[in-house]
């Protein structure tokens, strides 16, 4: 699905002295994934403050890139030569390959976010593009300090990065809803969520999240009456299955498939814990975590390897464990599953607070705001 939305004829040439802004993704819903929620809430906000064209693909499979590129530079030089936009921002890596074949034709200020996972793509023409599309950018804003470090170590010019935490907000139902959804969950399910301690794992299912690792090594771990969510589709959703089938978990781990935002907030409010059990590959790095940190918003603590920017995003917000111990790993949900009612709602008031300090979308949109004026 191709996305384009033009708000200049609704705005104006500008607004609040804020630069007009070209906008290019190519990871944007109806595409799922973490990418995709960060460039849609972006990109929400954005508007609010000055005038966005949006060029957007929101399609998963890679090779709706060969048609993507081509007509996301027709389409930007078609609105540089019409609206004269202050500032072109490439979402992803991906897209700011054309900013080296852009620059001859603006003087606008070219922006790129880089995300982890395209500093450590293995295909050598494919980093290079991106490499030299970054490079061609006025400024590289990075989602976390250990992404920054990445950029830098492949080849990125340090004065030139600028690291800004993606906001984070998560839906919250009320009351009615809550019990609304419950009970459907519950009847669809044939599941009573009151009674046994639940814990959730969502999002795209890559390796590096180490769904199909914890399930082999840690969920036999874990005490029998423990029941384990995991929801989202991906590369590894057969693997995870395969995986649930092979040790005969079926009535402790159960695999639900995409889920809809509504169902995974009432999750979020009905579990113990989120799990995310990643592991390090060395071309596959999480470069922020935003799942995670949706649930420490809706007071959802998280339990969490410290690999790759994790320990940096979910810092005192979650309970961090040495990658790959696995014996503690259970033993840090044993422990908070041991709690008392009221210590356990002590520590949903505490990540709670954290990440609604932390991670507010008005501070990530107004730093966003000072690198496209170039007041960064």
């Amino acid at each position: 699905m191709l996305i384009l939305l033009d708000a200049c004829r609704k705005y104006g040439p500008t607004m609040n002295s804020n630069p007009r802004i070209l906008f290019l993704a190519r990871r944007y819903p109806p595409s799922v994934g973490g990418i995709q929620t960060y460039a849609r809430e972006l990109h929400t906000r954005l508007r609010r403050q000055c005038p966005v064209t949006l060029v957007a693909l929101g399609k998963d499979p890679i090779f709706h890139l060969a048609w993507f590129m081509p007509y996301a530079f027709c389409a930007a030089v078609y609105h540089i030569l019409r609206h004269r936009p202050g500032a072109l921002f490439f979402m992803d890596g991906v897209t700011a390959a054309l900013a080296p074949f852009l620059r001859p034709f603006t003087p606008a200020r070219f922006v790129v976010t880089v995300h982890g996972a395209e500093l450590t793509f293995r295909r050598g023409f494919f980093s290079h593009l991106m490499l030299a599309g970054a490079r061609a950018c006025d400024r590289t804003v990075m989602v976390s300090r250990a992404t920054s470090t990445l950029a830098v170590r492949n080849g990125l010019p340090a004065e030139k990065t600028r690291v800004i935490y993606q906001g984070i907000q998560a839906v919250i139902p009320d009351d009615d809803d809550h019990q609304r959804l419950r009970d459907r969950f519950e009847k669809v399910h044939g599941l009573d969520l009151r009674e046994n301690p639940v814990l959730l794992n969502y999002g795209r299912q890559v390796r590096r999240k180490g769904v199909v690792e914890f399930i082999e090594t840690g969920v036999p771990l874990m005490r029998d009456d423990i029941r384990l969510f995991i929801s989202g589709s991906g590369p590894v959703k057969d693997g995870i299955r395969a995986a649930v089938e092979f040790l005969n978990l079926g009535d402790r781990v159960f695999i639900l498939g995409r889920l809809d935002d509504p169902t995974l907030a009432m999750l979020r409010r009905e579990a113990q814990l989120f799990l995310m059990p990643n592991i390090h590959l060395p071309h596959d790095a999480e470069g922020f975590g935003i799942a995670p940190l949706e649930c420490l918003y809706a007071g959802l603590p998280v339990v969490y390897f410290d690999v790759d920017a994790l320990g940096e995003s979910l810092r005192d917000g979650g309970f961090g464990v040495p990658p790959g111990d696995y014996p503690a790993f259970v033993e840090r949900i044993h422990r908070y599953l041991d709690l008392t009612d009221e210590d356990k709602e002590r520590e949903r008031t505490r990540v709670r607070a954290f990440v609604r300090a932390e991670y507010s979308w008005e501070k990530t949109t107004a730093q966003y705001m000072d690198v496209f004026t170039g007041r960064d």
